[in-house]
């Protein structure tokens, strides 16, 4: 999650008064080894991802300085409608067809927007999913990092701040392949902890909730 308002009025204020908290919990990101953009399936070609032109993962931007008031109306409307045409945005943003695919290309290109498809674990038969806290030495954060950002089960890995040193999102088929996943990673001579939480259901997934 990215938020760019008050966080010290969100953290002290406003969710300790949401009803139904009772603590919170908070692990700031200090680096991405692998995001939700990185993960693949492995259903498509490189050609068929080329043309999506979904690129690279990416685990570090900035905001482009020179984004301006126009590139941010473009950006609000792609995020309430990614299928949006350059049409339908252009007669929104008051700007030729032309001039906003230019400017989309260039919100691509900089990684200022991405292109994703937010897919559902389960509906692949990746049915069961976790998120692993590891806790390890701060001499193997980055070699533990790294590795897990190649696995094919791991959809997201973060370094973080906390009791924890790694944050890892993992999705597979059954228990069976999570045990495997846990035990046989190659990660004993670096682990010193892992605790493991089983997701029974995910209410938000690319920062949106999930209509039920």
């Amino acid at each position: 999650m990215h938020y760019t308002g008050d966080v010290t009025e969100v953290l002290t204020l406003e969710l300790p008064a949401t009803p139904g908290v009772s603590s919170i919990v908070v692990y700031p990101v200090l680096k991405y080894f692998k995001t939700i953009r990185g993960w693949r399936l492995g259903s498509l070609k490189p050609a068929e991802e080329a043309a999506l032109q979904t690129g690279p993962d990416v685990t570090s931007w900035q905001i482009q300085p020179n984004l301006n008031p126009k590139d941010e109306q473009i950006i609000a409307a792609l995020q309430e409608d990614g299928r949006a045409s350059f049409e339908s945005i252009a007669r929104r943003v008051a700007m030729s067809e032309t001039s906003v695919a230019r400017r989309i290309d260039w919100l691509l290109t900089t990684g200022q927007i991405s292109i994703r498809a937010l897919v559902e674990p389960s509906v692949v038969g990746l049915a069961v999913e976790a998120m692993l806290w590891v806790s390890t030495t701060s001499s193997d954060v980055e070699r533990l990092g790294q590795h897990l950002a190649t696995r094919p089960e791991v959809r997201y890995a973060a370094a973080v701040a906390g009791d924890c040193q790694l944050v890892v999102d993992v999705t597979v088929a059954n228990h069976a392949e999570l045990y495997e996943f846990i035990s046989g990673i190659g990660w004993a001579e670096a682990m010193i902890q892992i605790k493991t939480s089983l997701v029974v259901d995910a209410r938000k997934r690319g920062g949106r909730l999930i209509s039920k």
